[in-house]
């Protein structure tokens, strides 16, 4: 819930459609049927993501209330500022991702990437890869 994120808001604590999902991550589905737009709180600024099934739009949104339109087949969701979120094309096999096939989203500077061989517990720091915008 919001209200975990955002303890000191007393705005989020009644809405229940909104969710943080980790810790750069907002979603807002839309929840009545045949709706192409709701209203979304936004307890800091964040940008905001369109992706229609090709590709992302991102765009700066103020702290606040907003109508959103979600044309149908169309996803939403909010990125917290200073946060990145990493996309990548579609993969059969993760072993086939690259870091230059991801596209970082948001308006941070670096982001910690773990690469995980899917076999081992080696968790060491060359597991470790800071991208950058």
């Amino acid at each position: 819930p919001l209200a975990f994120g955002y303890p000191n808001d007393q705005r989020v604590k009644n809405i229940e459609d909104q969710l943080l999902v980790g810790d750069s991550l907002m979603i807002a589905p839309v929840v009545t049927k045949g709706a192409t737009q709701r209203t979304v709180y936004l307890p800091e600024d964040m940008t905001m993501v369109r992706y229609d099934g090709q590709d992302f739009l991102c765009t700066p949104c103020a702290k606040g209330e907003h109508s959103v339109e979600v044309p149908v087949n169309h996803a939403v969701f909010f990125i917290r500022s200073g946060k990145l979120l990493p996309v990548g094309k579609a993969v059969t096999n993760s072993r086939d991702v690259t870091a230059d096939d991801l596209q970082l989203l948001g308006n941070g500077e670096t982001y910690e990437l773990y690469w995980d061989d899917g076999m081992t517990r080696d968790c060491t720091l060359k597991n470790v890869q800071i991208l950058k915008k």
